[in-house]
Parts: structure tokens; C-alpha cells; sequence
């Protein structure tokens, strides 16, 4: 775990993540300006600030990739 501001290692993304990644999966397709059939979290690193920033590497194709920042924010 990092320091709060500081980034954590990468590792294997969990089933929240992946959740999370689907849960944003329009927002991916608006950004690339296509859409893809599916989004498959590979890769995860968490920065803590005022919420959380995910850098999540996301498998959108068998051999296309994307790195997005996903920023959580704490709830009240």
C-alpha cells in the first residue's frame, strides 16, 4: 500500500475492479469513438488523494490494449 498521493505497485485486477471497469465501459467507447463487445481488467495500480485514482490496464480486443485513470471518490 502506498502513502496517501503516492502510487501503489501494479497487480492482477480483482473482480471489484473489473466492476468497475464495465461500469465505465460507455465512457471508454465515447473516448476511442467506436465501441467494443467487451473490457477485461488486466492490470491495476491505486492512488489514494481524495478519493481513489485507478490506473487500470484494459484488454479491449485479443491484442489491443488501453490504459485508463478511473478516479473513485469517497463517499460521505
Amino acid at each position: 500500500m502506498a502513502a496517501c498521493g503516492g502510487l501503489s505497485e501494479s497487480t492482477n485486477a480483482t473482480g471489484d475492479i473489473q466492476s468497475l471497469v464495465e461500469s465505465v465501459k460507455s465512457d471508454i467507447e465515447e473516448k476511442l469513438g467506436y465501441t467494443i463487445d467487451s473490457v477485461k481488467a488486466i492490470e491495476v495500480a491505486k492512488q489514494v488523494v481524495a478519493g481513489t485514482n485507478y490506473f487500470v490496464k484494459i484488454q479491449i480486443r485479443e491484442a489491443d490494449y488501453i490504459h485508463a485513470r478511473i478516479f473513485k471518490s469517497k463517499t460521505p
